[in-house]
């Protein structure tokens, strides 16, 4: 009697254990399909801002570049 009860409740602990890991590994391909696409996003979020990023630091550079022109041809037509 104790064997057969024995059996069952191994079959029973089995039996729950493929339930419970049927319905989790479906939650767990969809948390990770889900993260890849935020993991996309965000790579293309981060792609933008460092475009955005260098166009503003090009822009302050040609800026810099104009400023040192004009100052320095200010100073060289002093000069000579």
């Amino acid at each position: 009697m104790d064997l057969v009860a024995t059996l069952l409740n191994t079959f029973v602990v089995v039996g729950v254990g493929a339930v419970l890991t049927y319905l989790t590994n479906d939650r767990f391909k969809t948390l990770r399909r889900e993260m890849a696409e935020l993991r996309t996003e965000l790579k293309a979020d981060i792609a933008r801002v460092e475009s955005r990023l260098d166009a503003g630091v090009a822009a302050v550079r040609s800026d810099i570049v104009q400023v040192a022109l004009a100052v320095g041809a200010g100073r060289g037509a002093a000069q000579g």
